[in-house]
């Protein structure tokens, strides 16, 4: 669990990396479990593919300055409320995958996800009782499978 003062640091230390590139953002760390989350409100009009590629630089500038100061925090970095909008957009995915699989259906594939999108669907599967999820695949090909509880044996 990342220290108040640690959260204070990542905080800090992202608005001034944010400002130093020209953005005007407002930036707020969270604690939550062992990660420090970072919502930053920004405009950034850009294309998805760019933003996730900003998101990732940011992410591995803030943790080379953190780690010279002696740090090494788990950041997760949310921007304009993306993470929000994409659990959402996960758990209703897995509402429908689950509600269209008819009676000779046994499992449903979907397509390959993050890692972040795969543990969402994992936590939206559980919460259903009559299916169960598996991981497989390798690197960008990895996604998960819906299975019903019953295929188990």
């Amino acid at each position: 669990m990342s220290s108040p003062k640690t959260k204070i640091k990542i905080q800090e230390t992202c608005s001034e990396l944010l400002h130093q590139a020209g953005f005007l953002a407002k930036v707020e760390a969270v604690a939550s479990g062992d990660f420090t989350i970072l919502k930053i409100e920004v405009e950034f009009k850009r294309p998805l593919k760019e933003t996730v590629s900003f998101v990732g630089a940011l992410g591995y500038l803030l943790r080379l300055i953190l780690l010279q100061n002696g740090e090494e925090p788990k950041i997760l970095i949310d921007i304009n409320g993306y993470r929000k909008k994409r659990q959402a957009e996960v758990v209703q995915l897995v509402g429908e995958k689950i509600a269209s699989m008819n009676n000779d259906e046994h499992s449903i594939a979907l397509p390959p996800m993050n890692a972040y999108d795969r543990r969402l669907v994992h936590q939206a599967v559980g919460e259903n009782a009559s299916f169960v999820s598996e991981s497989f695949g390798m690197g960008r090909q990895r996604r998960v499978i819906i299975k019903k509880r019953e295929e188990l044996g």
